[in-house]
């Protein structure tokens, strides 16, 4: 019934999509914000082929490089 309301092939992906991704963070329940960001489509094009090479997604890209940027900044 999951699997056919879920649309997934597999009953670990259809417990995924339907339980919600796990938290970001240390804490189990620690809050996040959600940015809304604009990027030129060569970026786009870019940022989205890293994604799929390393198997991840492109929050997670926009995640890794704004925590780089603010380490490499930080005073």
């Amino acid at each position: 019934m999951l699997l056919k309301a879920t649309g997934e092939r597999d009953l670990d992906s259809a417990v995924q999509l339907a339980v919600g991704r796990p938290s970001l963070g240390a804490e189990p329940k620690s809050p996040t914000k959600t940015w809304k960001v604009k990027a030129p489509a060569d970026l786009d094009a870019a940022v989205r082929q890293l994604a799929a090479e390393r198997g991840i997604g492109l929050s997670e890209i926009v995640r890794e490089a704004t925590l780089d940027y603010v380490r490499a900044h930080a005073s």
